[in-house]
């Protein structure tokens, strides 16, 4: 009898039989890192390239993008964090469980898929008719863009005039004085000189830094991984290829239904910035943009964002622009009132 081969490999011969080589290094399989939240439904991962990477709205790829992974229960399933391709990724995670209770049944290999339950089947069928409620929803709205100048408009705290350092101090005063915030002028800056007070950021803002994030965190001498975080403030939510003014749209329809919009930036290139208050009820909202196309990874508790004020510049030639204040509300934040 054939001995059973193991579910990794197995894994990686299923998807090159069906996409080619679609691995862009020689690394193996690898268990997550405790501060990574893939470590919640993942025993073991491995980086491969999207094998629906030419539906990405960005042309970036880095080697965490879109992983092949296998969870404690025996799933293997392909995970990618551009919502563009989620359609087909969804698909092709269901043909690969179908694959893999096959090959079990043959003895090819020694893992089979986990049995679903009636009511994991239930859940599945509720948020897919969700998602096609929220898609719907937002089709009417996608047809009356609002203009970045009528949104300025219309911002509770008057922000035409302000300067740049300005726009930063009313950004980071949507923080808590005491809060321990991070700024920077790249993703990967995580020195301790990079986490400090919001108030000591309000009194002296950092006009050198064009990225902070949503949340708060424990220790400067940390990092901006998941273990050091502290408090969820925002939910950050971007589109890059959706006109600015039909995102802002969508963003303003959000707020009238409920959502509590503190801020919106404009990232100084092809998209805006939605500031949300994280509080119960935010779930419902993050449905509702991920139906549309919204950025799921700027959705994360600690993915970068960009700071109002900053001065964002390009390496090809680009003139350096403003990362622009659009709309302010601090009503809309409760530690604040």
């Amino acid at each position: 009898m054939r001995p059973r081969i193991p579910l990794s490999t197995w894994v990686e011969a299923f998807l090159t039989d069906r996409f080619g080589n679609l691995t862009i290094s020689n690394e193996d399989w690898r268990e997550p890192s405790q501060g990574r939240s893939l470590k919640d439904y993942a025993k073991l991962y491995r980086p491969i390239r999207c094998p629906f990477r030419k539906e990405h709205t960005l042309s970036r790829q880095n080697l965490d993008e879109t992983i092949a992974t296998i969870s404690e229960d025996g799933a293997s399933r392909i995970l990618c964090q551009h919502s563009s391709c989620s359609f087909n990724i969804s698909k092709l995670n269901g043909e690969i469980r179908q694959a893999q209770w096959k090959a079990w049944g043959e003895r090819t290999i020694e893992t089979a898929p986990p049995i679903v339950t009636p009511q994991q089947l239930e859940a599945t069928r509720l948020r897919k008719s969700q998602f096609w409620r929220d898609k719907a929803e937002a089709m009417p709205i996608l047809q009356k863009p609002v203009s970045l100048d009528e949104l300025t408009a219309s911002s509770p705290a008057t922000i035409c005039g302000m300067s740049p350092a300005e726009m930063m101090k009313a950004h980071l005063g949507l923080f808590k004085p005491q809060d321990l915030i991070w700024t920077a002028d790249r993703p990967t800056c995580t020195e301790p000189k990079y986490f400090r007070r919001a108030e000591t950021l309000v009194n002296d803002p950092p006009l050198h830094s064009v990225f902070t994030a949503g949340s708060t965190f424990r220790d400067p001498k940390g990092s901006r991984r998941t273990e050091n975080l502290s408090e969820k403030r925002f939910v950050i939510f971007e589109h890059d290829s959706l006109p600015k003014e039909q995102a802002v749209a969508l963003l303003r329809h959000a707020e009238g239904r409920g959502m509590r919009l503190a801020l919106v930036c404009d990232s100084g290139n092809k998209s805006v910035h939605g500031w949300a208050v994280a509080e119960e009820g935010i779930e419902r909202w993050r449905g509702f943009f991920l139906a549309s196309g919204f950025c799921q990874k700027t959705m994360r508790a600690t993915q970068p964002a960009r700071l109002a004020g900053a001065t964002r510049r390009f390496e090809d030639g680009r003139p350096d622009t403003i990362q622009r204040l659009l709309y302010l509300n601090q009503k809309a934040v409760p530690w604040l009132n």
